[in-house]
């Protein structure tokens, strides 16, 4: 093909070219270079208390410059929160067309038995157009739905006012810095209870404490919460410090403490516990009572 006809193919597409070069991340959307998409991630019905994973997926016929960006949804009766601000980068090919994806994710924990909405949110990007260059612009998400449920074992093994959490696995242990056969009036011993949940914020864990104990007061240290979000390992862990005092010669029972939780994995109700723990505690001799009470004045 001569030059001359190549300039007239040329000014012949210009108008149509231009027509049809896209200026904003509607335009893109509409000549389908750029995709937006959300959805529940769960495969199983939602209990009440349960993570909720949702994934905002973008993805461009080019490829995007800078971070995608949005801002939390406020959700009602429901606990909303993004655990990492990293999203997932991929390609993919469909119908002949090499695709750019970027994925993020957040979390809700629906607190009570209703149908919930995931209200429409801004997502702003940024996307480098060949020959065009750089697109920027918010764009508006779909809203969904989902619901959140509480199952019928609960309902009918536990009393509306008990507490239970929904996980995808949850153990409580103790440690003790004392040997307890060994204490004495005047002694002082910490007890550090750890609560571990794969599947829910730290947070959302339990204070634990007990009535006081005659002759064996105690107190809490405030509670150290850590979530750690690794790999998809979501695991949420309370460390909860006691010091209790010993005051007096005799036999004491700490109270046994049991969790009720529910295995999203096994779809059942479950327990962990530590049981009680009885203590005598040994008397003094002369010398050891006399150290004591100048100890105290």
């Amino acid at each position: 093909m001569s030059k001359a006809k190549l300039l007239a193919l040329f000014l012949l597409l210009l108008p149509y070219s231009l027509a049809h070069a896209a200026t904003t991340i509607d335009d893109l959307i509409r000549q389908n270079e750029l995709q937006v998409s959300i959805e529940v991630v769960n495969d199983r019905p939602v209990i009440v208390g349960q993570e909720v994973t949702i994934k905002l997926r973008i993805a461009t016929s080019t490829w995007f410059k800078g971070s995608v960006t949005f801002t939390l949804p406020e959700i009602d009766n429901a606990i909303v929160i993004q655990r990492s601000n990293f999203g997932l980068n991929s390609s993919e090919h469909l119908n002949g067309k090499r695709w750019t994806v970027h994925e993020k994710e957040f979390s809700i924990f629906p607190q009570q038995a209703t149908n919930y909405m995931v209200p429409e949110f801004e997502v702003s990007m940024k996307i480098h157009v060949i020959g065009q260059g750089d697109i920027e612009g918010i764009i508006l998400t779909n809203p969904i739905v989902f619901s959140a449920l509480v199952p019928k074992q609960l309902q009918n093994s536990l009393d509306e006012n008990s507490q239970w959490w929904a996980a995808n696995h949850l153990a409580i242990k103790q440690a003790w810095d004392k040997d307890l056969t060994q204490l004495l009036p005047g002694d002082a011993v910490t007890r550090t209870i750890t609560i571990e949940a794969d599947g829910l914020l730290a947070m959302m864990l339990p204070e634990i404490n007990h009535n006081t104990i005659h002759g064996l007061p105690h107190y809490l240290s405030t509670p150290e919460l850590i979530d750690n979000n690794n790999r998809g390992n979501k695991l949420a862990t309370r460390i909860q410090k006691f010091t209790y005092i010993v005051e007096q010669q005799g036999k004491v029972v700490i109270p046994k403490i049991k969790l009720a939780w529910w295995d999203n994995n096994a779809q059942t109700l479950k327990h962990a516990q530590l049981d009680s723990q009885p203590i005598a505690i040994g008397s003094l001799t002369v010398g050891q009572q006399f150290q004591l009470y100048i100890t105290k004045t």
